[in-house]
């Protein structure tokens, strides 16, 4: 698209062919420094090469503008001459443009995850091999353009630009007000932006992987698994009487979350045992002499805790218990949510764990979703950061080029408004 664009514009397939050249250089300049950095692409840093195509172009587009008004203005001018002076017109700008681009994503570089980073060096990599290769096959395509090419003349758009300059200069207190309106509604809606993930949502509705998850929900019920750790405080054990009422308590308060369905404890593989047993059990919670009874079963049982032994997997109670009895597992099992969510929904299980267990012990939650959670805001963070650097960095190069404080500030509009 942004090719055929251009060969619309310029009329010219030796300026679309310069121009492909250019973001080539540039991409296979960043992924070449990426790749013999040992590095792999991933989620992130797969956009590299649309941000080169992107940025590089960005300058590309200046040069066959400039040599075209060269020619207008002297069209007597030596060819050679003309293509230097059109280059020389622009270079600056661009150069400014390259090197504030340059600096946001040097910004990124500031950022803990190494994903980021790698998508802020290598890009800005990129962008400046870019500007290189810009000078060289745009030279050479001026060059070589036939006598008396011209742009495509776009009348309705200088039309168009005639106006709105016009609006400005009759009605300039009218037009700020307007965009302070425009820039105020923004903000609004800037505000109301969130970080979330919801990993399943970024797939169409026919992809076997929305399909299956519907399949196995209408099947078997939702599945997404929270495993938590049951930490025993002073000289309680996990599987004492009290404990284990207490994982109990929680565990009936949180299947009755709309979130989720079910939980498994320690208690519920005590109970599943009294039954195999013939052990009445209809307390609730499970009575201590018979959480002794059963532990003892298991003792005598020889039910091995060694994990040289193979017998080891016989324990039933090794997936759940410390063999020293201060550490234990629980898992609850639920519908499948956004990071934003799935926090929020942790901060509400903490919560009833403090509640229920109280000096008895904390539960703590484990595995991979808390540290998906983690992972969604550690991204935003750094992200947020790396914004406010960015700024600094191109406020700073804008500074030090136009030697005016009141440019440099103008000058950030167009950067952070968009």
């Amino acid at each position: 698209i942004i090719f055929g664009l251009m060969g619309w514009l310029y009329r010219s397939a030796r300026l679309v062919l310069a121009a492909v050249g250019v973001v080539g250089v540039g991409t296979v300049a960043a992924l070449g420094a990426y790749g013999l950095l040992g590095h792999q692409l991933n989620m992130v840093t797969v956009v590299l090469p649309t941000l080169v195509i992107v940025l590089g172009l960005a300058d590309v587009v200046h040069f066959p503008a400039a040599f075209a008004d060269q020619r207008r203005r002297r069209p007597d001018q030596d060819r050679g001459e003309a293509v230097a002076d059109a280059l020389r017109s622009v270079f600056v700008p661009c150069l400014m443009t390259t090197l504030t681009t340059m600096a946001g994503f040097a910004a990124l570089l500031t950022s803990p995850m190494a994903v980021i980073r790698h998508l802020g060096g290598f890009a800005a990599i990129g962008v400046a091999a870019a500007l290189v290769a810009s000078l060289v096959f745009m030279a050479l395509a001026l060059h070589s353009l036939p006598e008396g090419w011209t742009p495509t003349a776009h009348p309705r758009t200088r039309a168009f630009l005639d106006a709105l300059r016009g609006l400005l200069v009759r009605h300039p207190r009218r037009m700020a007000a307007a965009s302070l309106l425009l820039a105020a509604l923004a903000g609004a809606g800037a505000l109301t932006v969130k970080a979330d993930t919801y990993t399943i949502g970024y797939l169409p509705d026919d992809h076997r992987v929305v399909t299956d998850h519907q399949g196995i929900e209408a099947t078997w019920g939702a599945y997404t698994v929270l495993d938590f750790l049951v930490h025993a405080a002073g000289d309680e054990r996990v599987d004492s009487a009290a404990l284990l009422a207490a994982q109990e308590r929680f565990v009936a308060r949180a299947v009755a979350l709309p979130e989720l369905r079910s939980g498994l404890g320690l208690a519920d593989i005590y109970r599943r045992m009294a039954d195999v047993l013939g052990m009445e059990h209809r307390d609730a919670p499970m009575p201590g002499p018979m959480v002794a009874q059963l532990a003892l079963l298991l003792e005598i049982q020889d039910l091995e805790w060694d994990r040289d032994e193979p017998r080891h997997a016989d324990n039933v109670l090794a997936p759940l218990l410390r063999e020293d009895g201060r550490l234990g597992r629980l898992t609850l099992v639920g519908g499948m949510l956004s990071a934003k969510q799935l926090e929020g929904l942790l901060d509400r299980l903490h919560a009833i764990a403090a509640e229920e267990l109280g000096d008895l012990g904390r539960l703590e939650a484990a595995g991979y979703p808390p540290l998906y959670t983690e992972i969604v805001d550690y991204a935003m963070t750094s992200q947020i950061r790396g914004f406010y650097v960015a700024l600094a960095l191109i406020f700073t190069l804008m500074l030090l080029w136009l030697r005016s404080l009141r440019l440099a500030l103008v000058s950030l509009l167009p950067n952070v408004f968009p």
